[in-house]
């Protein structure tokens, strides 16, 4: 499913496929070969913290009926935190993992956009579907998503969903283009809209981030008819989690799935009931991390499972699951991140600070600031309020250095936060 930026999960960092011939971390080469070759340039906008890019990078796109395609584009792949592609995202920005884009390096559009996870043959079919002359609605509104023209993917989504009859698929696809706009435009609307959305989509990856997206507008919004709206997307999660549509999606998806709804639970007030729907969804974790043949492999459920296990108050299982993959990948900082948030959790702050540095030693690029965040916050809890000072004044001079590109509005005010937390914070 789709991860945005602000609400992504932190994992270890995959391989390229061998499926499709992809160039790494280089726009400038790949618009040099598209010129040569009058291709489009086919791309995947991850990131290594992101559960979704890789499931996506090491299980479908390594899938057979991505070969089908592989001569169509020139494949570009862009870890989002390495800073040399920020003239990537300066013509192209991008806030949710992962978004898969097919674009025109002369004209400097995009003409399709995919985001969040797809079965290997959905994106076949999207790549295989992306052509400059494409003027569907799907094409027109994804496109005018990516520009971030979000009243003008509303009025092509809205006027595409009064035609009928529409195929189940292609409707889904269109609500959840307009709940995607509604969510920047409209709490209200994509809360009102979003209820029909609830009803009529897929149980597929795009239908259910329509739903995912649905309910973090409603607990969100307003306290009016709130409970109401929650109790339908309830009833809708609980019957696709007991449906075999459920076993058909990607374990991703179905990790999300239970994500959601133990979000919805929560806003019910029924926190129990969250906490054994995150048991069922750790059991699918562990059972998909256990049939796994490589740490690679292994290592992709790592997000998702820690944010399961912190939920549940439970830190042996994961402290060593993640000393393991560290273990592994000692050039990944993601391990001794979620380490350190194990840590935290434990009121460990010697640890948790000593794995956050290791970390921050690692880190690069917009991810830092999650790591200095983090810092910050393990330095309040245990009182060092002078070496949280010392760590916010770090914090802000990596966004000084940082590409503006890159740079996002909400972290200078993060750190205000933080700075006015610890001078209120009585030091221990």
């Amino acid at each position: 499913m789709l991860e945005l930026l602000a609400l992504a999960a932190l994992t270890a960092a995959p391989t390229a496929s061998s499926r499709l011939p992809w160039v790494h971390n280089d726009w400038a080469a790949a618009e040099k070969a598209a010129a040569a070759s009058g291709k489009l340039v086919a791309v995947d906008v991850w990131a290594t913290w992101c559960h979704t890019c890789l499931s996506m990078k090491n299980f479908v796109l390594e899938e057979k009926p991505l070969e089908a395609v592989a001569g169509q584009h020139v494949w570009l792949s862009l870890d989002y935190d390495q800073e040399k592609n920020a003239e990537f995202f300066r013509i192209f920005p991008v806030s949710s993992f992962p978004t898969f884009l097919v674009v025109d390096p002369k004209a400097k559009q995009v003409v399709a956009r995919w985001v969040g996870s797809g079965t290997a043959e959905e994106m076949a079919g999207f790549f295989k579907g992306a052509k400059r002359e494409s003027e569907d609605a799907l094409s027109r509104g994804g496109r005018a998503l990516a520009r971030g023209d979000h009243l003008a993917a509303r009025e092509i989504f809205e006027t595409a969903l009064a035609k009928k009859p529409l195929d189940r698929g292609e409707e889904t696809k269109l609500l959840g283009g307009l709940i995607e706009a509604l969510w920047k435009l409209d709490p209200k609307a994509c809360v009102e809209r979003g209820l029909s959305a609830v009803e009529r989509s897929e149980d597929t990856a795009p239908g259910l981030d329509a739903v995912a997206l649905v309910t973090d507008c409603v607990l969100n919004g307003p306290e009016e008819k709130k409970k109401e709206a929650l109790l339908k997307i309830r009833a809708r999660l609980e019957k696709t989690i007991s449906s075999p549509a459920m076993g058909a999606l990607a374990i991703d998806d179905q990790s999300a799935t239970y994500s959601t709804l133990a979000d919805v639970l929560d806003g019910l007030g029924e926190v129990a009931q969250g906490d054994a729907v995150t048991e069922k969804r750790l059991a699918v974790l562990e059972a998909a991390a256990t049939k796994t043949s490589t740490p690679k492999d292994r290592a992709t459920f790592d997000a998702h499972r820690v944010e399961c296990y912190l939920r549940l108050k439970r830190y042996e299982v994961p402290e060593k699951m993640l000393l393991a993959s560290e273990k592994d990948f000692p050039k990944d900082f993601n391990p001794p991140a979620r380490l350190a948030l194990i840590y935290r959790a434990k009121k460990d702050y010697a640890a948790a600070e000593k794995a956050v540095d290791r970390a921050l030693a690692l880190g690069y690029g917009p991810r830092k600031m999650r790591l200095h965040s983090t810092k910050i916050d393990i330095l309040i809890d245990a009182g060092k309020l002078a070496e949280a000072k010392k760590a916010i004044a770090a914090a802000r001079a990596d966004i000084a250095k940082m590409d503006a590109a890159l740079v996002k509005p909400s972290w200078g005010a993060a750190l205000d936060a933080q700075e006015k937390k610890a001078r209120g914070t009585n030091a221990r």
